[in-house]
């Protein structure tokens, strides 16, 4: 009997810590996500959110390829062939694409959840540390800028089609976005506003980006798409 008793005081403290246990794993915040209150507050988390900027530039549905392919594909004369069964790319290169294509859907919002990161940075730059700052500011503006010259160039007339002071852009968006509602739509700016940020980005990013800066965005990188890709009279 006596032993039948200690069995049950071990097996009701081990239930114990069993349902203790399952309580307190229960209670664990999630560790995927973060409430936008407690994203940036130090210079750290906001030297990540700059590193997740960059991710989402170079992802596949913007700097990794597809618009480059969409667009070689728009701009085609017979020189590919394509027999693929994928109706986005048939519709490129068909030159009849539908407010329905998915890639194109793709590249707009990739284009803007950069530009949307980089503004996050931007808006929480008084947070980095006093040394990296100019370079962390620089870095965001170069990936801001470089994401709105690539937007105009894809979904706006070219800045020589007429004029590009009354050419329909892309919409201007210079603060994070939290939630997208109708009370928040932006209008389309003019093709020559958008190269006008996309300037004033990028010249910034030149001024206060280091010459050499690891394989993040330097001040000679910068540069070039200064100089080399933005239209003269832009």
């Amino acid at each position: 009997m006596k032993k039948i008793y200690i069995n049950r005081i071990l097996f009701a403290f081990l239930l114990l810590i069993v349902i203790s246990s399952c309580k307190k794993a229960l209670e664990i915040n999630p560790v995927d996500t973060i409430e936008q209150k407690n994203a940036l507050l130090t210079s750290k988390d906001v030297e990540g959110a700059l590193v997740g900027a960059y991710a989402d530039l170079g992802s596949r549905n913007f700097f990794g390829g597809r618009p480059f392919l969409m667009t070689d594909f728009l701009a085609n004369t017979d020189a590919i062939e394509w027999f693929g069964t994928y109706e986005e790319l048939t519709q490129a290169i068909n030159k009849s694409l539908l407010k329905t294509n998915v890639y194109v859907d793709n590249v707009w919002a990739a284009g803007y959840t950069a530009i949307n990161d980089a503004n996050n940075v931007i808006s929480a730059i008084d947070k980095v540390d006093a040394a990296k700052k100019s370079r962390v500011e620089g870095e965001a503006k170069f990936i801001r800028g470089a994401a709105y010259f690539e937007l105009v160039r894809l979904f706006g007339k070219a800045y020589n089609d007429g004029s590009p002071t009354t050419n329909p852009g892309v919409p201007i968006v210079l603060t994070p976005t939290n939630l997208v509602t109708e009370a928040n739509y932006v209008s389309r700016a003019t093709v020559a506003a958008v190269y006008n940020q996309a300037i004033t980005d990028l010249t910034d990013a030149e001024a206060k980006l280091p010459a050499t800066n690891g394989f993040f965005c330097n001040q000679i990188c910068c540069c070039r798409n200064v100089s080399q890709n933005i239209p003269a009279n832009g």
